[in-house]
């Protein structure tokens, strides 16, 4: 049996079982690193989807040229085919670590983005949150819903060499039905196939204190999407990285002693100009010393 047909099959498996059991959902920096800054510098290209869409290859290239040498995918890969996709990388030195997708993706495409990340080398693939909240996430048991649906998703991912994440936002935080839909997520969710991505920034902007969480569930935030905030709005805003009111010197030496392996810049606002953006934090974060 081939990779194709042990994906289509175990995912069949999935698909049935969760037939049965539940409603649609859908209607490296090194660990304990000290004294210097971080051995690897990884980018969300979510934060770059405009040049991607304009030029694939040439903003690839852009982005290995300022020294980022780790990415993430987000949603899709701009029309180009899986092999492409690992030849460009690979000629650009850069990694493909993981790619966030969103929930009915998961749902209703997992075979095909399964078969994706194999061909490309990804490690994780994950769920991005519900941000803005989105229909589905209307109750906690629409939470349990998507928790079960992770764990059975990364049931078959993890026979062939995948791993499933989720990735918060801040409207995980916001109590529903008397409990936090976060609360509900770290319960169901089997850490053994699950891991989670922490967004600094967002979790700043929901009022928790990142490093409490790090220690509350040691090993389970794996990636982390790394920005700074702009408090200059009523409205939080993110922005690069040195650029705002996070305090990196208190937090990154916790991040790496209790934190996982892979860092990415993201932006959902900053500059007008998505690659200075993306250079001005990488530029912040290969100066910043870590003691």
């Amino acid at each position: 049996m081939d990779r194709r047909q042990a994906i289509t099959q175990l995912t069949a498996l999935l698909l049935t079982s969760s037939a049965r059991n539940s409603t649609p959902l859908v209607t490296e920096a090194s660990r304990g690193q000290t004294g210097g800054g971080l051995e690897r510098i990884g980018l969300a290209l979510y934060t770059v989807r405009e040049p991607l869409a304009q030029n694939f290859e040439e903003t690839l290239a852009q982005i290995a040229a300022i020294g980022y040498q780790e990415v993430e995918g987000a949603f899709n890969w701009h029309g180009r085919a899986p092999e492409h996709v690992r030849r460009t990388l690979e000629e650009n030195q850069l990694r493909a670590v993981s790619q966030v997708l969103l929930p009915k993706q998961i749902q209703e495409e997992w075979p095909k983005s399964l078969e994706e990340a194999a061909t490309i080398g990804l490690e994780y693939v994950g769920c991005v949150g519900a941000y803005p909240l989105e229909e589905w996430a209307r109750s906690l048991d629409d939470y349990r819903r998507l928790a079960d649906m992770l764990n059975r998703a990364g049931e078959v991912s993890s026979k062939v060499g995948v791993k499933v994440f989720y990735h918060f936002h801040d409207v995980e935080f916001v109590p529903l039905e008397g409990r936090a839909p976060f609360d509900v997520l770290v319960e169901e969710l089997d850490s053994a196939v699950v891991d989670l991505e922490m967004d600094l920034f967002w979790m700043i902007r929901a009022g928790k204190e990142p490093i409490e969480f790090l220690r509350a569930y040691p090993g389970r935030f794996t990636m982390f999407h790394v920005k700074d905030m702009d408090r200059s709005q009523p409205e939080p805003r993110s922005t690069e990285v040195g650029r705002g009111v996070i305090d990196s010197q208190r937090i990154w030496p916790e991040v790496l002693r209790l934190g996982g392996g892979h860092f990415f810049v993201e932006q959902e606002d900053g500059l007008e100009d998505p690659i200075q953006s993306v250079r001005l934090s990488y530029d912040y974060l290969s100066s910043l010393r870590i003691e």
